[in-house]
């Protein structure tokens, strides 16, 4: 019973948003950037993760979500459902393009959010970056050992975890 409870309350804590083609957005501008970086290449669980830090740093720095979709606790992590369905034909792959991006759609600050993203947690390989998010304490263990199921990890919950990592800079736990 209060496993359900929680499942209904964490999902209407999460909004569900329509639009995901931000999440795209924001995906290709981290791929277009990383290839600018001295490690070019992102595969689709690590393109997943930084696109989910960054969002956790948008919430932790300006109190404004960069993605418009529900960031889901699946069994291995936070994922965004709709960027894990436009990137797993690539399994371990380099991803290499998914859309045709107008960047000027990004504000400043979400741009600029990014960046510091990728200039601290690119050279951190997909597998270091996901142990990472799976530490205790975490958006994502929070969620998945209270609900053990594919539940929406609030935007509250993500904005007060990384108030304290973008304060501290640590990668021990994302």
């Amino acid at each position: 019973m209060f496993k359900d409870t929680l499942s209904t309350i964490l999902y209407k804590l999460v909004p569900a948003h329509k639009n995901k083609n931000k999440t795209l957005l924001v995906a290709q501008y981290v791929l277009d950037k990383v290839k600018t970086t001295s490690r070019p290449s992102v595969t689709p669980m690590k393109l997943i993760k930084l696109v989910y830090i960054a969002h956790g740093y948008m919430l932790g720095q300006h109190g404004k979500p960069l993605l418009e979709e529900n960031i889901m606790a699946w069994e291995h992590g936070p994922s965004i459902k709709h960027l894990y369905r436009n990137v797993r034909k690539y399994r371990s792959q380099p991803v290499d393009k998914l859309i045709d991006a107008d960047f000027n759609l990004l504000t400043a600050d979400e741009k600029q959010t990014i960046d510091l993203v990728i200039d601290i947690y690119n050279k951190h390989s997909a597998v270091d970056l996901a142990k990472a998010m799976h530490g205790v304490g975490t958006p994502w263990n929070t969620t998945w050992y209270i609900t053990e199921s594919n539940q929406p990890i609030s935007n509250d919950l993500i904005e007060y975890f990384y108030k304290d990592v973008v304060k501290s800079k640590i990668i021990q736990s994302l």
